[in-house]
Parts: C-alpha cells; structure tokens; sequence
C-alpha cells in the first residue's frame, strides 16, 4: 500500500527489520487503518491529519515489533523468580487508535472487531458507533 507510510519512515524506528517485514508491517497497519475508518480512503488529507495518522500507524508498528512473539520468559535468581509477558496486542489496533483515526476521518462509521462471543441480535458494550441492525 504505502499510502501514508513508507518503509524509510519504519526503518527510523525499526533498524534490525527485513525489508519484507516492513513492508508487511506498513500493510498490515494502513488496512487496518482503512477497515476502522474507511473514510480516509477518500478524504484529501490537510498536512496534519496526514502527520497525526502517519504517527498513529508507526506508533502501532513500533508497538507490535517490540511485542515480538508474546512468548512467556521467567529468570530465577535464589529464591526468587520472576515471569515476564508481553501483553500488547499484536497486528491490532488500540481503541483508542481506532478513536483517533475516526475523529481524523470525521466521525461516520468507526467500530473495532472482536472475537469475543456475544449474543447475535445485540453488540457488545465496547463497540463505538455500531451500525443499526436491519433487523431489529
């Protein structure tokens, strides 16, 4: 895609990444982008709200590359142990990313996906500007 990132904008921040992983890293991010707020796909951005979506795509990028894999690891020292976690959400966007990129594209409607079950004729609490159910 590339629309809004390139890869010398990720390599600022990401100096150890394969040029295939940027650029799948920048893919992943920008649909992601366009899912949540599919506005911007025919918006003519003004220079900030352009910088503002560029630097909420990368943050995310920076964010899913320290992740790493999420594995687990634990070091004992002693008696003591210690387990460590990573807990971000990998290859996701924040709802507070998803928030910030439909107020750039204008409100409209911006929701997030989860796979969290729910009843079908009702959307969980979590979800912002639902479309209106056809049937009900």
């Amino acid at each position: 895609m590339g629309t809004w990132i390139q890869e010398k904008d990720v390599q600022v921040w990401i100096e150890n990444a394969t040029s295939e992983k940027i650029t799948h890293m920048i893919d992943l991010a920008e649909g992601q982008a366009l899912a949540v707020a599919p506005q911007l796909a025919h918006m003519t951005l003004t220079p900030e709200q352009e910088k503002a979506v560029k630097g909420i795509l990368l943050a995310a990028i920076r964010r899913w590359w320290d992740a790493g894999s999420g594995a687990i690891g634990s070091r004992t020292v002693g008696p003591f142990s210690e387990t460590i976690q990573s807990t971000a959400i990998v290859g996701q966007l924040y709802p507070s990313e998803i928030k910030a990129l439909g107020r750039i594209s204008g409100g409209g409607r911006v929701f997030s996906f989860s796979m969290d079950p729910c009843p079908e004729d009702k959307w969980p609490a979590w979800v912002v500007n639902a479309p209106e159910r056809e049937d009900g």
